[in-house]
């Protein structure tokens, strides 16, 4: 895929978390995560896999009758991703259920998507350096919804980088969204 550029509010410069930098590429800021963990301090960062050159978060996934692990983009919007496997899904279940790949431990919190016609009401949350701040993903398999949780971040310029996706998505469910 190729990077579609998104103007990074000025004001995150001053608010930007622990665990996220920006990034310059041919002359345009992007926000990548840098560093993410469970909730028992296990980080989920992977220096082997490298999505546009940087470390992926990798998280174990259950996607109905398949399981394994998922690889996903550390670019803020982004949504590219590498399976281990093949995620075979249900024809009801399209809610992924996600857990650190080191101590097992949920990710998983029940969370309404503030995605516009999605309706999940389950995310998995990564958390950041410090463990006061959090990123939120709809666990909806094909949904682009994230939202990144500081609390030292006004809510209006958390909202306007929730908007921020840099990558087009796809029309395959499976591919698109987390």
């Amino acid at each position: 895929m190729r990077i579609q550029y998104k103007k990074i509010p000025e004001d995150l410069l001053r608010s930007l978390p622990d665990g996220m930098k920006f990034l310059m590429v041919k002359g345009q800021q992007f926000l990548v995560v840098l560093e993410v963990a469970c909730p028992e301090g296990h980080s989920l960062m992977d220096e082997d896999v490298r999505i546009h050159g940087e470390p992926s978060i990798r998280i174990k996934v259950d996607a109905g009758k398949s399981s394994g692990h998922l690889f996903v983009d550390p670019f803020w919007g982004g949504h590219s991703k590498l399976y281990d496997f093949v995620p075979v899904m249900g024809a009801r279940q399209k809610v992924l259920s996600v857990s650190c790949p080191v101590c097992g431990t949920s990710l998983m919190e029940k969370s309404a998507c503030r995605t516009d016609a999605c309706g999940a009401g389950d995310a998995f949350v990564l958390h950041l350096p410090g463990g006061k701040n959090k990123i939120h993903v709809c666990a909806r398999l094909g949904c682009p919804g994230h939202h990144l949780e500081v609390l030292d971040m006004p809510l209006k310029l958390s909202d306007e980088l929730d908007q921020i996706h840099y990558f087009q998505t796809y029309e395959d469910e499976i591919f698109g969204g987390i």
